[in-house]
């Protein structure tokens, strides 16, 4: 017989329980732990808050109106109808879930549903109330903790110490989403940052909006931050953006029944979707019901309401030459089909129910690069929408979202597949080629009987620097010109010739789009990767002919402009077009190419162009060495024509691709020269003692000490290019080299990368050389922030079962001035392709951060002050110019009061818990996928052996 005061931990059906007493009744509370120690620190936090609730509630506004008008009873007493007696019954036994279970057992007595968002005031006031329960649980599990401590530990001390430290990070979690929260808030950005927000991102910016009201200086939330002195326009910003998030919440829930509907897996449900689930939330939330097969794309136009047979008809307003009645809003199904879903009485209503649609479609996307497109392509039409908009932010939006659409083709899985087949191709090309080279019958020809040769059909090879008798020619009349003599020879070279016919490489046609269905039909193929038309080498010539480039007469009408004419030429150099190129005013002009980073007005790309007289111009393209005159023809193109260009550009692309390769490759050849003059530096270069740092292995200088040089190799270890540092600290790379998915390894090269316990990358060689220093084993440089996710992805790929740790530059102050952290926003997104660590370095407070008495400065507010030199003061310059001083942990090492002692602190604890934290189940999985690999390849080989021999 137990006695009735005894209380304890008792397992019962499988589950654990706690069986105590509450206001002198037995009490019998269910726990979370699976295991008979866990539940004995988790009673021990039930028996803490075994608190009556007339405790919070007498520290609470007793008068609660808002609840007195949906329930009609007083507070305390539908608490306790409803089994809410202890703060533990509120806020259950878990910490970190204090204020979410207390949010969902008080919600019932006002009006809500458990999980439910809004703005109203009984949505605020119950979280307010359920605000004062999770505090008042926390304050005692921190005071029972801290009268442990002092008393000595017991069984319940260490766990009780562990949901403190769970209190602390969630405090510290929303002391972040407040800053936040309020940044976003003062700088107007608010719409575009909650876009991309998570559920739980959206909680905290919801308790941080709602602890800044009051707006009043005693207000605890304006004791912890500076309070704007607009505080009418704040308030007004703190209600809009309530909304905001309350719609967000919502919209969240139906991303992740359509996500669940799409892969049949739950997100953040119980169970799975189906389809009448996604329509009942569909019109629960949104008013109206999506189709489950909705493709994502939503279409707004203006309709109008007409006669038609004695009926009433909705059609649209263009075609009908009337002013819109109404807009409607319409979802494209997966038969593409529209199907209506609402109107709305103004064109701007529609849009933004446009747009709500667009973010639950982005949120329920998979692939996190289309996702980024999406909402980047949601901002671009807001900014365009929006009259405030200045002409810099619309082209800044166009420009991240051509960037983002540009990633997400980048990382498309059947565009790789494609790249990959193109590679192939081209490989199998180069061999060919050289195969028909080979069998070229060259002769030798005197020069005085050049003229003789080549009236006989005789060719000049450039590349080989001698004649040769084309395929298909008769050799004989060329006999006494060949290398090996007499008539028999050249029958064997024309024998030769005729056989490699067979095998010529691909010849590009200029087939018109409406005649595609003949070609194909003649043998014709399609290259994707190229976009054009081609003669396969086992096809019919003779069939093909008409389309061959050359038979394609030029089609000309007197319509297209001169500018579009020289935006077509710049374009067949290799040039982007985009913003307002070509400008045609006879001054040169910068512009960006292909296959470097874009730039509004920079670039590897030159051009002249004027209107005046005979429209004319010059351009050059410094990357590719490619530099023509250009004159205007006054003429569109037709089909035949345009498919004539095309096929041409198809053929000029692959020329382009093997002179680029030609290129880099020469300038490896130049680099690994340079490297064989230069020495190791003993001793610290001006750059290295500007940083702080010692020799470092793998760094070269030049005879005189003053250059720091800094081979950069891919994988297999070859040298592709070199960064060169002068004294002053200016940096540049060898010309016409490849630096994309190069490094530096600041070490022993890659014999010690393989022995190190992690893989450090930085951005620059001073942070890569300082973690060196602080870590004792090698350390990556991939030269810059744009190259961190190329060099992680391919050391990663090598060094699989190694973890990956970004070590980010911190550019807050671009954050400030630009509205980008290029530093942190590469190297998290590094980390996350590899799935690995991005480490940040902690600077001391005001270091690093903009003060916070200073007015904020905004990206529009800095190019303002670019532009007239006196929007910003001299205290707000000068707060910038201290925030460029604080970015990375070379630093942190040399600068902040932290010093080497911070980064020791920072650095060892991050690397060596990201080597502790290595999963050995991936491990298992890796060397799984290893050795499948290596028995799929002893499986292939007798394969390629037979079809070789076979060849042969």
């Amino acid at each position: 017989m137990v006695p009735d005061d005894w209380h304890g931990v008792v397992k019962n059906q499988g589950a654990f329980w706690y069986v105590g007493n509450e206001g002198g009744e037995r009490s019998f509370t269910v726990l979370a732990a699976s295991e008979y120690q866990d539940a004995e620190a988790e009673a021990a936090c039930v028996q803490v808050l075994a608190v009556d609730i007339r405790q919070v509630l007498d520290d609470v506004d007793s008068s609660l109106a808002p609840y007195q008008g949906y329930q009609r009873e007083s507070l305390e007493a539908a608490m306790r109808s409803r089994h809410l007696t202890s703060i533990a019954s509120v806020t259950g036994s878990v910490p970190a879930t204090f204020h979410e279970t207390a949010e969902d057992r008080l919600s019932a007595m006002f009006g809500l549903k458990p999980g439910g968002t809004g703005a109203d005031i009984a949505y605020l006031e119950c979280a307010r109330l359920a605000q004062a329960f999770a505090g008042a649980a926390y304050r005692l599990v921190h005071v029972t903790n801290q009268e442990r401590n002092m008393n000595g530990t017991d069984r319940a001390a260490a766990p009780l110490q562990a949901l403190e430290t769970a209190e602390t990070d969630r405090v510290e979690r929303q002391r972040r989403a407040e800053a936040w929260t309020l940044s976003n808030l003062v700088q107007g950005t608010q719409e575009r940052a909650f876009d991309k927000a998570s559920l739980g991102q959206l909680k905290r910016v919801e308790h941080a909006l709602t602890a800044m009201q009051p707006t009043e200086p005693n207000n605890p939330f304006w004791e912890r931050h500076a309070l704007p002195s607009d505080v009418e326009k704040l308030e007004e910003q703190i209600h809009q953006a309530l909304a905001a998030v309350a719609i967000r919440q919502l919209d969240m829930r139906v991303a992740a029944t359509r996500l669940a509907l799409i892969t049949g897996q739950s997100f953040g449900r119980e169970t799975n979707a189906d389809a009448a689930t996604f329509a009942g939330e569909t019109e629960g939330t949104l008013g109206f019901t999506l189709p489950h097969d909705w493709t994502g794309d939503v279409r707004v136009e203006g309709t109008v309401t007409m006669d038609a047979n004695g009926q009433r008809k909705v059609v649209p307003a263009d075609a009908s030459g009337r002013a819109p009645e109404a807009w409607g809003v319409y979802a494209r199904r997966s038969d593409g089909s529209y199907q209506w879903l609402a109107n709305q009485t103004t064109e701007a209503e529609a849009e933004r129910t446009a747009e709500r649609l667009a973010r639950i479609d982005a949120h329920s996307t998979l692939s996190e690069y289309e996702k980024a497109a999406k909402f980047a392509r949601i901002h671009e039409a807001r900014v365009t929408r929006s009259p405030d908009s200045t002409d810099a932010d619309i082209v800044a939006a166009k420009e991240a979202r051509k960037s983002a659409e540009a990633n997400m083709t980048l990382h498309d899985a059947d565009l790789q597949r494609r790249i990959e087949h193109a590679e192939r191709e081209r490989g199998r090309e180069a061999v060919e080629q050289d195969a028909l080279d080979t069998a070229k019958m060259l002769i030798v020809v005197p020069y005085k009987e050049k003229d003789e040769a080549k009236a006989l059909g005789a060719r000049w090879d450039r590349r080989r620097q001698s004649w040769y008798v084309p395929a298909g020619m008769d050799p004989a009349p060329f006999s006494k010109w060949s290398q090996t003599g007499g008539p028999e020879a050249g029958k064997v070279a024309s024998s030769a010739a005729t056989s490699m016919q067979t095998e010529i490489g691909r010849v590009y046609l200029a087939v018109p789009y409406s005649e595609r269905g003949e070609a194909r039909a003649a043998g014709a193929l399609w290259d994707k990767a190229a976009g054009s038309w081609y003669v396969g080498p086992q096809e019919n010539m003779a069939a093909l002919a008409k389309w061959r480039p050359e038979n394609v007469a030029a089609q000309q009408d007197p319509s297209m402009t001169p500018r579009e004419e020289f935006a077509g030429f710049l374009k067949s150099l290799g040039c982007v077009i985009s913003g307002e190129h070509p400008i045609m005013d006879g001054k040169s002009h910068r512009i960006s190419v292909e296959g470097e980073k874009h730039s509004a007005n920079a670039g590897s790309g030159f051009y002249v162009g004027h209107l005046d007289g005979h429209p004319a111009g010059y351009a050059k393209n410094n990357k590719t060495g490619r530099e023509e005159n250009w004159k205007a023809m006054g003429y569109v193109l037709g089909n035949e024509e345009k498919a004539r260009l095309a096929a041409e550009a198809a053929a000029k692309l692959r020329e382009r691709e093997a002179d680029l390769a030609q290129r880099h490759e020469q300038a490896a050849k130049r680099v690994a020269a340079q490297l064989a003059k230069l020495v190791p530096a003993d001793q610290p270069t001006p750059y290295m003692v500007a940083k702080g740092l010692g020799p470092q292995p793998g760094t070269f200088t030049d005879k005189d000490g003053k250059k720091t040089c800094l081979p950069a190799i891919d994988t297999n270890g070859k040298q592709w290019t070199m960064q060169y540092i002068g004294e002053d600290g200016t940096k540049r790379f060898a010309k016409d080299s490849r630096k994309e998915g190069c490094f530096h390894v600041i070490g022993q090269g890659l014999d010690e990368l393989a022995n190190v316990p992690a893989i450090v990358i930085a951005e620059g060689y001073a942070t890569a050389a300082t973690l060196r220093q602080t870590l004792g084993y090698a350390t990556v440089s991939a030269f810059d922030s744009g190259n961190l996710a190329p060099v992680a992805q391919t050391l990663h790929g090598k060094y699989p079962d190694k973890p990956v740790v970004v070590a980010c530059d911190d550019d807050r102050y671009l954050e400030l001035t630009q509205g980008v952290n290029p530093g942190r926003g590469k190297g998290e997104e590094a980390a996350r392709l590899v799935g690995g660590t991005a480490l940040l370095p902690i600077f001391a407070p005001g270091e690093n951060a903009y003060p916070a008495g200073l007015a904020p400065v905004t990206p529009e507010l800095f190019r303002k002050h670019q532009r007239t030199g006196a929007t910003l003061s001299e205290e707000q310059l000068a707060a910038l110019e201290r925030m460029k001083q604080f970015t990375d942990f070379n630093d942190l090492a040399n600068r902040s009061v932290l010093g080497r002692d911070g980064i020791e602190r920072q650095v060892k604890a991050a690397c060596n818990s990201s080597v502790a934290n290595g999963d050995s189940v991936e491990q298992q999985e890796v060397q799984r996928i290893r050795q499948l690999a290596q028995d799929t390849a002893q499986e292939q080989k007798p394969k390629r052996r037979r079809k070789a021999a076979t060849i042969a």
